[in-house]
């Protein structure tokens, strides 16, 4: 009988048991602890140089590391929603700095240079998607968070995605982070800016610029329904259009308008209940859908609607219990933000 030449991995006799598996188990375990304990010195260092005022904006492997650390910090059971605000803040003092000196590393996206690798502007591409994404969602929140309200850096990023040698096609898959295009998420930002009273904040809060957005927001919803760009899409356009009625409408005096405004609350409403009824969340990424989910439960409190998304939310704690949690520090924002003169729906 032949015999295999090549020798055995174990002794011919031997057989996996129990024990063994055991023990691989502890290793992977070990390593993963390792791997814990080596993120958190890192995130405990670079809290440090940024308190410290070493943060200059020099380098750019302490945004993408900021970045990396904050997405990491992301998907802990342990999330702490407020530690990755503190990467976000540090990241933007990076790319602020960058743009005083003319000198912001997402200029290497679009530069002309053959040097530049493929993985380079891919990577290029991720981090800064990764930091406008965790600003939109912290920015409900803190409004300092919100770089697209700088004027300085708003030109930054506009210019970098306008002259990006990566797709910038508003297809879902050509935006692995935000999930939709950059022109809508800085129309995003636009409208949460809009809902800010203070003197300072963005010029949108007036009426008529808050009617410019939602004359934008048609034009997306149409194209995205024309163009199949996703339901995510559409279910975040009719969210946006729902906070802004809701805001048109608790700062406006009663008159036939208001009441207008309450019909057309009513129809985004349905819009998203009807969208979000077609979503799988099983196999969606659910941080997706933590804006409208939000909005829909927090801002308009209509029972049957806040019903439905519990429901989805209850699915989002079995799939992602992080998520779970991102979600209750948006929300928390959204409800804060509207509190004096949020709506309340008929049953």
């Amino acid at each position: 009988m032949e015999t295999d030449s090549k020798p055995h991995k174990y002794p011919i006799d031997w057989v996996p048991c129990p024990t063994v598996t055991w023990v691989k188990l502890g290793i992977v375990q070990a390593a993963r602890i390792k791997a814990d304990e080596f993120y958190a010195r890192s995130i405990r260092v670079l809290r440090a140089t940024i308190q410290n005022g070493g943060c200059d904006g020099t380098e750019d492997w302490l945004v993408a590391t900021m970045v990396i650390l904050c997405l990491y910090e992301n998907h802990q059971p342990s999330y702490n929603p407020a530690s990755a605000a503190v990467h976000v803040a540090a990241a933007g003092q990076v790319f602020r700095e960058r743009a005083r000196r003319k000198m912001d590393a997402t200029s290497r996206g679009w530069c002309p240079s053959s040097a530049l690798t493929r993985s380079t502007l891919v990577f290029d591409r991720i981090f800064t998607e990764s930091f406008l994404y965790h600003s939109m969602l912290v920015s409900v929140r803190d409004k300092s968070l919100s770089p697209l309200q700088d004027p300085t850096l708003r030109d930054v990023f506009d210019t970098y995605f306008e002259h990006c040698r990566l797709s910038v096609s508003p297809e879902p898959e050509n935006w692995p982070i935000f999930g939709m295009p950059y022109s809508l998420v800085r129309l995003f930002s636009d409208l949460v800016a809009s809902l800010d009273d203070s003197p300072n904040a963005f010029s949108s809060r007036n009426p008529s610029s808050l009617q410019d957005i939602l004359i934008q927001l048609d034009t997306w919803k149409s194209d995205a329904m024309f163009h199949n760009y996703g339901l995510h899409i559409t279910l975040y356009i009719s969210a946006a259009k729902l906070l802004a009625y809701c805001h048109l409408s608790a700062s406006s005096p009663p008159s036939p308008t208001s009441e207008n405004y309450s019909v057309l609350i009513q129809h985004e409403l349905e819009d998203c209940m009807g969208t979000l009824a077609r979503i799988d969340f099983a196999e969606s990424v659910t941080r997706f859908f933590n804006w409208p989910l939000a909005i829909i439960d927090k801002v308009v409190r209509d029972p049957r609607a806040s019903r439905f998304v519990q429901q989805k939310l209850a699915e989002m704690a079995l799939d992602d219990p992080t998520g779970k949690k991102a979600y209750d520090w948006v929300a928390e924002g959204f409800e804060q933000k509207l509190s004096p003169g949020r709506l309340t729906m008929n049953p």
